[in-house]
């Protein structure tokens, strides 16, 4: 079975690509040490090219999204992927 996902985004002038990141977060793995790992990815690509858009995507498990949401990006999923938990996330 084949799915097909079409996405028109909008890109302001101040944006002149988008770093599109992928992360899986095994459960009972260390929270604090992905959360140290993507906030520090997160920090060098934004520091090497300002001007990118940011999304970031996956599997996050029980990882908080407050350190993410901070950072500051969005969460784009508002209603539940597996069962009544979101557990696939989009970020933008």
């Amino acid at each position: 079975m084949a799915i097909t996902l079409h996405y028109i985004i909008y890109m302001p002038r101040e944006v002149t690509h988008v770093l599109v990141g992928v992360a899986y977060c095994p459960p009972g793995s260390n929270n604090s040490v992905m959360t140290d790992r993507l906030l520090g990815c997160l920090d060098q690509y934004s520091r090497a090219d300002t001007s990118a858009g940011i999304i970031l995507l996956g599997d996050f498990n029980q990882l908080s999204d407050a350190p993410l949401c901070a950072y500051p990006l969005k969460q784009m999923v508002a209603s539940s992927t597996w069962g009544v938990a979101v557990f696939d996330k989009i970020f933008h």
